[in-house]
Parts: C-alpha cells; sequence; structure tokens
C-alpha cells in the first residue's frame, strides 16, 4: 500500500539475505537478467506494513509528468491504499518512484500475493489472446465451443491465465503440460478433459505429437486451431503451426525450450536448438492465410496510455472469471496463479532452483518477514 516515506531515494536490494523489507516477484525474469540474457519489467506489489511507496515522491512524479501540483491524490490514490505497479527495471528495491500511470488498485478480492501475480501474466495472456489474438472480436455472436485454442504450459502462470481467458470467451482449450501431476492438476483445477491435456513427456518425437494434437481435436469435433499460444518454439513449434486453421494466429511469446533447468546452461545444447529453430517461408504463409505473431510486453512500457487501456479491459472481465488460488509453501500442490508462495527472503536461491526444474504450478512468489 502507499505509506509516506522519508526517504529521497530509494534503496536498491542486491539479493541481501538480511534485507527484510522486500516482497515481489520471482522467477526466470530474474535468473535471465543476472546472467545478462534478457530484460523484461518486473512487476511488484508491497506489503503494508513494510514495503512502502513514497506519496511525495509520487506526487512529485505526477506535478513533472503531467503538469499538476495535485500529486497522487489527484488520480484517485491515498496514503494506505493496497494497489499493484509496474517497473521496467530496478524493481528489486525497498522503496520506488513510481508514476500513477503505472499504477492500479488492488482488484476487489484480491491479496496481495494474488495481486502480484496478476499484472505481468494476466496482462500478458491478455495482450496476446485478445489484443493480438483478436479472441473478443473473433467469438462475438458465435456460440459457445465454435472456436477453439492451443495453450502450451498451460500449468504455468500466464498459461493458467490463458485458459481462463478462453474459457471465459467461450473457447475450447487443448494445453500441453510438462509432466504426468501438473496433467492430472489441470483436470481437477481447470476442469479440462484427459483428452485435451497433453503430456509433453510422453510424445517424444514429431510423430507422437502430430498424433496427440490431431486426436485432442478429433476429440472436440475440430479440424484446427484458431489460436495457438506458444510458450516454447522448439519441436513443438511445427506440428502446433500445421494445424493452424485458416485465419488463424500463432502467438509467440517466449521460448521456454531454450530455457536451462538447472544453475549452468550447457552452450553447446542451446547452440545447436538455436541453430534448429523453426523457420517460416512468408510467401507460403500468403496462400495459407494464417498468421504468426511474435509479442513481447516490455514495449508498450512507453505506450503509457495502451498499457491503461488494456489493463482497465481485463479488470472489467476479472470479476466473472474465478479468484486465483494460493499456496504456502509445502501445504500442497497449488493449481491457482500463484503457486507458491515462499515464506521468507533466505528462501529465494531454492525457490529460483525449483522454478528452473520446472516443478511449479502457477506463479512462485518470495516474501520476505
Amino acid at each position: 500500500p502507499l505509506t509516506e516515506h522519508d526517504h529521497p531515494r530509494p534503496r536498491q536490494c542486491q539479493m541481501d539475505i538480511n534485507n527484510k523489507q522486500h516482497r515481489t516477484r520471482t522467477g526466470l525474469l530474474r535468473w535471465l537478467h543476472e546472467r545478462g540474457i534478457s530484460l523484461f519489467f518486473l512487476l511488484m506489489i508491497r506489503r503494508p506494513q513494510r514495503s512502502t511507496l513514497s506519496s511525495s515522491s509520487a506526487a512529485s512524479d505526477v506535478y513533472k509528468r503531467q503538469g499538476t501540483s495535485a500529486g497522487a491524490e489527484s488520480q484517485g490514490y491515498h496514503v494506505g491504499d493496497e494497489v499493484l505497479g509496474v517497473t521496467r527495471f530496478g524493481g528489486y528495491t525497498t522503496t520506488i518512484h513510481c508514476d500513477t500511470r503505472y499504477m492500479s488498485h488492488l482488484p476487489e478480492g484480491y491479496n496481495l500475493e494474488q495481486g502480484a501475480s496478476l499484472p505481468a501474466q494476466a496482462l500478458t495472456a491478455w495482450y496476446g489472446l485478445v489484443e493480438l489474438g483478436r479472441m473478443r472480436d473473433s467469438c462475438a455472436g458465435l456460440p459457445r465451443g465454435s472456436k477453439t485454442a492451443l495453450i502450451h504450459s498451460g500449468a504455468g502462470g500466464t498459461g493458467l491465465w490463458a485458459i481462463k481467458l478462453c474459457q471465459y470467451f467461450g473457447v475450447n482449450v487443448i494445453t500441453t503440460v510438462g509432466s504426468a501431476s501438473k496433467k492430472e492438476l489441470l483436470q481437477t483445477a481447470v476442469g479440462l478433459s484427459e483428452q485435451c491435456v497433453l503430456d509433453r513427456s510422453e510424445l517424444k518425437n514429431a510423430t507422437h505429437r502430430r498424433v496427440a494434437l490431431k486426436s485432442a481435436l478429433n476429440y472436440l469435433g475440430k479440424v484446427s486451431y484458431d489460436f495457438v499460444f506458444d510458450s516454447l518454439l522448439g519441436e513443438w513449434f511445427d506440428c502446433s503451426y500445421e494445424f493452424l486453421g485458416v485465419q488463424g494466429k500463432h502467438l509467440v511469446l517466449g521460448a521456454g525450450s531454450m530455457t536451462p533447468h538447472s544453475d549452468s546452461a550447457n552452450w553447446l545444447t542451446l547452440g545447436y536448438k538455436y541453430l534448429r529453430r523453426p523457420m517460416l517461408d512468408p510467401l507460403a504463409m500468403i496462400s495459407q492465410n494464417k498468421s504468426l505473431i511474435a509479442f513481447n510486453l516490455i514495449w508498450l512500457y512507453e505506450s503509457t496510455s495502451e498499457i491503461r487501456l488494456y489493463l482497465a479491459r481485463l479488470l472489467e472481465v476479472l470479476p466473472h472469471m474465478d479468484p486465483p488460488g494460493t499456496e504456502t509453501c509445502g501445504s500442497g500442490e497449488g493449481y491457482g496463479k500463484v503457486g507458491k508462495v515462499w515464506p521468507r527472503f533466505t528462501d529465494l536461491p531454492e525457490a529460483l532452483r525449483d522454478f528452473q526444474a520446472g516443478s511449479t504450478v502457477g506463479k512462485v512468489l518470495v516474501s520476505t518477514k
């Protein structure tokens, strides 16, 4: 929440285990950032008693950028409000100077953990499927179940939001997961049938993958996918694109197949995967009349009006979807958008290893107390 603060500038947190004033989302983005591979923006939310956003600095920021002296209160924010905010870089800090245009009140019914998991994952799914993929427009006026989507890595934080959005708009869902336990969990938690959840660990070659995707379509009485939400690339790309129908949209948001699952990367393997990365012929795509759309949400950061518009649209439909569940570490399998909340900052290395191993479900959060 917003609180008054005397510090003129924020202090950076350098992963110091003695720092007790830090709550943040952790995951693959942090791992990549530390190694200089790629930088994305991190989204953060603050705890009531300790983590603070300076009301005075927010007001001065509004004054400088928007030409008003009314400050944050003129934007509808007051000291004590529970908010979520975004920053491109420098999010690992005890205090952040945030333009109010990058802030939003915590949705009703959401706790801080759920709110911290919402912006990056939910907005990624919304921007890809709804704004770029035009899912809402293409489903307008059609009976539910007319369209079909293939969601890769459906048990992840973004994948779960993508499934929920598809279900909200009446789109059939077929999804892939990385293990049998995640398959069983999605069947229970999201209500997908066994035939619509594909375990990638059982499908070792291109023929098996093609047969599985085709069988899932046959089960639904469909011949092709209208949307592919792809965070994998790699060996699943060709068969996914093959079954994409006319006017279909293949939306690429990541390359999980190239992500190392340990503390050290095998550069020979990465190099091999890079050389074998998928290739498409634009000339052939014209005759096929289907689209490949690759996106990275970070490029919206300078377009504050777009971010606010898309977030407002998302928050408008949010009450009509199931609220995300939470799980504290050690209490059993989690299946909501928040998969695990590690209760101590000293758990961060273990949380990263757990995430890298691909054993988590939903979004991983690390909290300090």
